[in-house]
C-alpha cells in the first residue's frame, strides 16, 4: 500500500477523534448540536426539529442503555428498530446543508478508501476507521458465521489463539457435514442402535390413525406441533441466510473487482450457502423419525432442542465461543453493501455485479424443496403408525421374530 493512504488514513483517525471528543464519546463535555432556524413560512414545528434531535442523541449517548434527554426506554427501542433511511432523514432533519454536503463527502470519501484496500485485513481496518458511528443507525448488520470468516480471511494469523480457532472451525464444519445424514441413516437402518429404538419396516401395512386411538396421541400430538414448527424455522432460517448471503456475495464480488483481494476467498461463501441447504435439509428429515421414535413427551421436547443445537452451530451468535461479535464487522457490512452502490455511479473504481447466479438459482429450488418438506412431513407424520413399527422388545423375547409380523396383524399362530 503507497505511503500517502497510511499519511491519510492517520489524518482521519486524527479527523475522527476530534470529532469524537466533541461529541463526548471520550469523556469531554459534548456540545449539543444546533437546531437549524424554523422559518415563518415553514410547516415544521419546533417539536418536530426536536424529535429527531432527541432521537439523535439517545443513539449517540445511549448506546450503554441508558435513556437521556427524558426519553423512555421504549422510545429508545423504536429508535433501535428504524430503518436507516428513516434515521438518516432524522439526521439531515438537524443538519444544516453544509453540515450535509460535508457528511456526504466524508462517506464517498469512506467509500473511495475502503474499494482501495488491497487484502481483508486492511479492508476491515479501514471500514473501522473511517466508517463513523452515527452513520450505522438503522442499519442491521449483516449476520456471519465462520464460512464467512474464512472467505474473508482463509489463512489465520500465525498465532496460538487464531490457529485453535480455525481448527474449531473444521471440526464445526465436520460435525454438520457428517452428523445429519449419520443420524438419518441410523434410524431407517437401525445400525448402532438400540433393539427397543429401532424401525422394523417390514411390518409396515400402509398409512393408519392407530397411534392417535391409543394412550400415545398426547406425544403424537406434540411430536406433530415440533416438527411443524421445526420445519417453518429451518424454512425462515434459509430464507435469511439466502438473503443475506446475496447481500455479502454481491459485495464480495464489487470489492473483489477492484480491489483484487489478496487473501479471501469466494469458494468458502459458496460452500458456507451449500453447508445451509445441507444442514437444514438432513435436520427436517431427521426430526421427522426422531420424534416418530420418541416415548414421551420429554423425550419429544429435549430430541427437539437438542437437533435444533445444530442449526446455529457455525452462527457467530451460536452457542459455541470460538467467534464473537467483534470478529465479524456485520454493521460495516451492511452500510458499505448499501453505499457502494449509492456512490458507484461516482467513483470510478466501482462496478455493479450481482450475485453468483448458480447457487442463487440453488437457493431458490431450496426454498422450494423446504416449502414442500413444510406441507408434506406433518402430513405423512400424522398417518404414519409409528408404534406398529417399534413393538414392544418384551414380546419380542418371547416370540420368534417370523411370528412376529402375524401377531402385529392380531392373527392366532402356533
Amino acid at each position: 500500500m503507497p505511503a500517502f493512504f497510511w499519511q491519510q488514513l492517520a489524518r482521519r483517525q486524527r479527523s475522527a477523534r476530534r470529532l469524537a471528543e466533541s461529541r463526548g464519546l471520550y469523556g469531554k463535555k459534548r456540545r449539543p448540536p444546533q437546531v437549524p432556524a424554523i422559518n415563518e413560512g415553514s410547516h415544521e414545528s419546533a417539536d418536530d426539529c426536536e424529535a429527531p434531535l432527541r432521537q439523535l442523541r439517545m443513539h449517540t449517548e445511549g448506546t450503554h442503555g441508558a435513556p437521556c434527554c427524558g426519553a423512555s426506554q421504549s422510545e429508545t427501542e423504536d429508535l433501535m428498530k428504524s430503518t436507516a433511511s428513516e434515521f438518516n432523514q432524522a439526521r439531515m432533519r438537524i443538519q444544516t446543508p453544509a453540515e450535509r454536503d460535508r457528511d456526504s463527502e466524508k462517506q464517498e470519501e469512506a467509500v473511495r478508501s475502503i474499494v482501495q484496500a488491497q487484502d481483508t485485513v486492511e479492508l476491515f481496518l479501514v471500514m473501522k476507521t473511517l466508517i463513523e458511528e452515527d452513520w450505522l443507525g438503522g442499519f442491521e448488520g449483516l449476520p456471519g458465521n465462520i464460512y464467512r470468516i474464512m472467505a474473508f480471511q482463509p489463512v489465520p494469523k500465525h498465532e496460538f489463539a487464531a490457529v485453535t480457532r480455525r481448527i474449531g472451525f473444521l471440526i464445526i464444519v465436520a460435525i454438520q457435514l457428517f452428523g445429519p445424514p449419520l443420524l438419518f441413516f441410523q434410524k431407517v437402518k437401525g445400525s448402532s442402535t438400540k433393539e427397543h429404538e429401532q424401525f422394523h419396516w417390514d411390518l409396515f401395512q400402509g398409512f393408519s390413525l392407530s397411534d392417535w386411538t391409543t394412550g400415545f396421541w398426547s406425544t403424537k400430538l406434540m411430536s406433530l406441533l415440533f416438527l411443524i414448527c421445526f420445519c417453518l424455522n429451518g424454512l425462515f432460517v434459509h430464507m435469511d441466510e439466502a438473503n443475506s448471503w446475496r447481500k455479502i456475495d454481491q459485495l464480495w464480488r464489487e470489492l473483489n473487482h477492484f480491489c483484487r483481494l489478496k487473501n479471501g476467498s469466494e469458494t468458502y461463501l459458496k460452500f458456507g450457502a451449500f453447508m445451509n441447504m445441507w444442514v437444514i435439509f438432513w435436520l427436517c428429515l431427521d426430526v421427522f423419525l426422531v420424534l416418530g421414535a420418541a416415548e414421551d413427551i420429554k423425550d419429544v421436547l429435549l430430541d427437539s432442542i437438542g437437533l435444533m443445537f445444530l442449526y446455529n452451530l457455525d452462527d457467530i451468535s451460536g452457542d459455541l465461543g470460538f467467534v464473537n461479535l467483534d470478529d465479524w464487522p456485520g454493521e460495516e457490512l451492511a452500510w458499505l453493501s448499501v453505499h457502494i452502490q449509492r456512490y458507484s455511479e461516482e467513483l470510478d473504481e466501482v462496478e455493479e455485479f450481482n450475485p453468483d447466479p448458480c447457487c442463487n438459482f440453488f437457493l431458490q429450488t431450496w426454498s422450494i424443496l423446504l416449502t414442500f418438506f413444510t406441507i408434506a412431513l406433518p402430513i405423512f407424520f400424522t398417518f404414519t403408525p409409528f408404534k406398529e413399527l417399534m413393538p414392544d422388545p418384551f414380546f419380542e423375547r418371547l416370540i420368534k421374530p417370523s411370528d412376529l409380523k402375524t401377531l402385529m396383524k392380531g392373527q392366532n399362530f402356533v
